[in-house]
């Protein structure tokens, strides 16, 4: 199994899609576009993505923080330390960028992620998260 990051692209979009899915519920609209401030690790088996996680990279006027998004691990390929390895290189490479916060998001009920989280030291930092959708989510 190797953990690296890598561009997201069409050779990958089943894959990724079939990863969203497990994490939402429901097929999610991809934009496979480059950005330089969009981060991609991607667990492989092969050439098969069996996990993935993203780092967004927000530089700000004080200091540069970053975002840890969608991390999701194949069900076939679960309890094998890949969800471990995905968020060791997002942070490794959050410390590559300068980032000095990671931020992430998930939900309660994912107790597995939420203990995942925890272990490398995440916390609630006590504020609270808003939210404004601008179009529909698909």
């Amino acid at each position: 199994m190797e953990v690296k990051s890598f561009t997201l692209n069409e050779t990958h979009r089943a894959d990724f899609e079939f990863l969203l899915a497990e994490l939402s519920g429901k097929k999610r609209a991809l934009n496979l576009d480059a950005h330089p401030n969009v981060h991609c690790v991607g667990a492989f088996d092969g050439e098969k993505l069996v996990g993935f996680a993203q780092l967004f990279v927000l530089p700000k006027t004080t200091f540069t923080m970053s975002h840890l998004e969608d991390v999701i691990v194949h069900p076939e390929y679960r309890n094998q330390g890949i969800g471990k390895r995905l968020v060791e290189e997002a942070i490794s490479l959050a410390k590559q960028k300068g980032v000095s916060v990671v931020n992430l998001t998930t939900r309660e009920e994912r107790k597995d992620a939420v203990a995942l989280f925890e272990y490398f030291g995440f916390a609630r930092p006590g504020n609270m998260t808003l939210r404004l959708v601008l179009e529909p989510e698909a």
